[in-house]
């Protein structure tokens, strides 16, 4: 998917979908919004488990540095969601021309922008918790820092 656009990316996706994938008669597949969605959720996630391995690195124990990325991350993923949601409301909501081509994407963002904030600070914490093991590294850690022995 390198050097070149979006466009072209995506029409090579659908040529090799449509030839592993029969679809039922009547059904279709729609590619724009999906991809702006992945996207947004995918660094939203990104900042949480990278503010969780930084606090772990940092001596902090695995639950407690699970709850604190989330607080720590609540407004970046909170604004990053609203200000996507928000700015294509408008899209999605459009009747005039144009609107059977922009609507579709735009409502799958705003849609997906609301459940996007649960997704990412209850369900990935708790991924997280159930599949991450990741503990300090002592030697790492700055004497101050480490349990006394």
């Amino acid at each position: 998917m390198r050097d070149r656009d979006l466009g072209g990316a995506i029409a090579e996706a659908q040529k090799k979908i449509a030839e592993m994938v029969s679809l039922p008669e009547g059904a279709r597949l729609d590619w724009v919004g999906e991809f702006a969605l992945f996207g947004i959720s995918v660094m939203n996630g990104i900042l949480v488990l990278s503010q969780f391995n930084r606090l772990v690195r940092n001596g902090m124990e695995r639950t407690q540095a699970i709850l604190q990325a989330g607080t720590l991350q609540i407004r970046p993923v909170l604004m990053t969601c609203v200000i996507a949601g928000v700015g294509l409301l408008p899209a999605a909501l459009s009747t005039g021309i144009g609107s059977q081509v922009q609507k579709p994407p735009a409502i799958v963002v705003v849609s997906g922008m609301t459940l996007a904030p649960v997704l990412i600070l209850l369900v990935l914490p708790s991924l997280i918790a159930l599949f991450q093991h990741r503990t300090a590294d002592m030697r790492q850690l700055p004497a101050e820092a480490r349990p006394a022995e």
